[in-house]
């Protein structure tokens, strides 16, 4: 989760030290001692920020001290995608100087400009109001415009007095941000799109068809809802890059894998799918999408974590190959043998396919004809990328029930050569 403060630490209520992150933040965000040195937050707010990079934290905070500052990302084209939570201190008479003067309409009541700066993200930029919050001393001002707003039937304002009662009550608001469903696989595939280096990625693909996909993957998840109402709908923005792949030209067995995915998207095999599976989608997609960046980065670890949240038992790759082997012999489809090492052997048109070399051909036909014999699509998917991964990331953490998803080891983006 991404949080995007304004705070012009006026008065004497908010030191801009490294302490306040502690008191305010620590909930979400624990950084080192001595991060910020002898500078201030005042001074030099996007230090925050890079410390968060830095230590590898799963949230982070961007600080503005000066109002100019934040509204010009509020009008950066692709700006407020940066952000999944906004703060704001509803007084900021301290966010100004000379060279850039507040703006006339807020002459003279600078002491509400939050009230300025929410009517922009809400109202213009459709920003949704239930992740902005007023942190500010100055309750007593938000208590009435909510008094207001709630004799004129409008939405109350979130707000947070710089307290010790309301440290405690802000914590639990951004930790209930952070755990609504999707806010973790839109944030990591929101930043993974906005860096996604297009030379890399038209390799195959064609640097028009990823561009116009990145868009309208993006575009879509400016509604916050859609990943939440049609995850389906996500799922087929991000792979219908690769419609227009040919078999001959799928050289790479992520690139395979992605052109089963968009089939099963166009085809409805893939319907209603949980958060956890639309983070395998998504990662494999990145893999496909980025093939000569060889470490993970915080986005990669963010969607791992997330697809490896439910039970992985039926996904595991050697109880679905068996379902398979068993679904494709019952439908004389097949005909399977074991070589003397144990492994599956199958026969089909003369054709021989060994399970540990070429397990994508066995499922993607077995995807092709719907032969699963009570085994979802999705799993069949997920056993085949299963196969792709090194015998030693499969086995290093078998102890490990996180580690057995088949997707958890999708992390491992420093095996990208074995793809």
């Amino acid at each position: 989760m991404r949080i995007v403060w304004i705070e012009d630490f006026g008065g004497d209520l908010f030191d801009s030290s490294e302490a306040t992150i502690d008191e305010f933040f620590g909930s979400v965000v624990q950084l080192s001692d001595g991060w910020l040195g002898n500078k201030t937050l005042r001074d030099s707010p996007e230090l925050l920020e890079r410390q968060c990079v830095n230590e590898r934290s799963r949230h982070s905070i961007r600080l503005y001290s000066r109002y100019w500052d934040f509204w010009d990302w509020i009008k950066r084209d692709g700006g407020l995608q940066e952000a999944d939570v906004i703060l704001i201190d509803l007084n900021l008479e301290d966010a100004f100087d000379t060279e850039r003067p507040p703006p006339n309409e807020l002459k003279g009541n600078l002491r509400h400009t939050g009230f300025k700066l929410f009517s922009e993200l809400t109202l213009k930029h459709g920003f949704d109001g239930d992740f902005i919050a007023f942190l500010t001393a100055n309750e007593h001002d938000i208590h009435t415009f909510n008094k207001w707003a709630s004799e004129s039937h409008l939405p109350q304002l979130t707000c947070f007095p710089k307290t010790e009662a309301g440290k405690r009550k802000l914590g639990e608001w951004l930790e209930g941000c952070s755990l609504r469903p999707y806010a973790d696989v839109r944030r990591a595939l929101i930043d993974s799109l906005s860096e996604l280096n297009l030379d890399d990625s038209k390799r195959v693909l064609g640097e028009h068809s990823v561009q116009r996909a990145r868009e309208m993957t993006l575009t879509l998840l400016e509604k916050r809802q859609t990943l939440a109402t049609h995850p389906d709908l996500i799922g087929y923005a991000i792979s219908h890059v690769w419609d227009s792949l040919t078999r001959q030209e799928s050289k790479e067995a992520v690139d395979k894998w992605m052109r089963f995915c968009r089939h099963a998207f166009a085809h409805v095999h893939f319907m209603a799918l949980r958060e956890s599976q639309l983070a395998l989608v998504i990662q494999a997609a990145l893999l496909a999408l980025n093939p000569s960046r060889q470490e993970p980065d915080q986005s990669d670890r963010i969607l791992a974590e997330v697809s490896a949240r439910e039970q992985a038992s039926d996904l595991q790759f050697h109880n679905v190959t068996r379902q398979v082997v068993d679904a494709l012999r019952v439908a004389d489809s097949i005909e399977s043998t074991r070589d003397i090492n144990g492994r599956y052997e199958f026969k089909r048109s003369n054709t021989r396919i060994s399970e540990n070399d070429e397990l994508i051909e066995l499922v993607g036909f077995a995807l092709k004809y719907r032969i699963n014999c009570g085994i979802p699509s999705f799993n069949l998917y997920a056993a085949g990328l299963w196969a792709l991964m090194p015998k030693e990331l499969r086995s290093q953490y078998k102890d490990d029930q996180k580690f057995q998803s088949s997707r958890m080891v999708l992390l491992a983006k420093a095996a990208r050569h074995h793809f």
